[in-house]
């Protein structure tokens, strides 16, 4: 079976962005305005995001394990790796790496992501990264 439009986008995503830091590429990606966990952001506060998180990471990497597609929504499961190397948050670069997995969903339109849901066990990061849990 060929592969659709919105799966080459969400693989070359997951590629182009976050293995390759190529952060400009979000806005092929995203509608100039989508939802992120149900919250409307740009793709320009995103792009900031998302070039701050790589800051931290040396190594950043993505592996798609799955990828499912059901007319213009395409959900996916990876594997994120990468070492601490930079502060972040209140945890100071470790040299740690971490490896966990995540399921994200995509929904299209008109050939660009309007809606995005991350999950993802943050929790275990900060662990395999050696920072101590605090109560917010």
């Amino acid at each position: 079976m060929a592969e659709s439009s919105s799966e080459r986008s969400v693989r070359r995503y997951w590629d182009e962005v976050w293995s390759q830091g190529n952060v400009a590429a979000v806005g092929e990606f995203y509608a100039p305005i989508f939802r992120l966990n149900g919250e409307e952001t740009s793709v320009e506060k995103f792009a900031e995001n998302a070039e701050a998180w790589l800051g931290h990471f040396s190594d950043f990497g993505v592996e798609v394990d799955k990828l499912f597609v059901c007319g213009g929504v395409v959900v996916s499961r990876v594997i994120y790796r990468a070492t601490h190397t930079g502060d972040f948050k209140t945890v100071p670069a470790s040299g740690e790496t971490f490896e966990l997995s995540g399921i994200d969903i995509f929904e299209f339109e008109a050939g660009r992501a309007t809606v995005h849901w991350h999950e993802t066990n943050h929790l275990d990061m900060f662990q395999q990264l050696g920072a101590e849990p605090r109560p917010v």
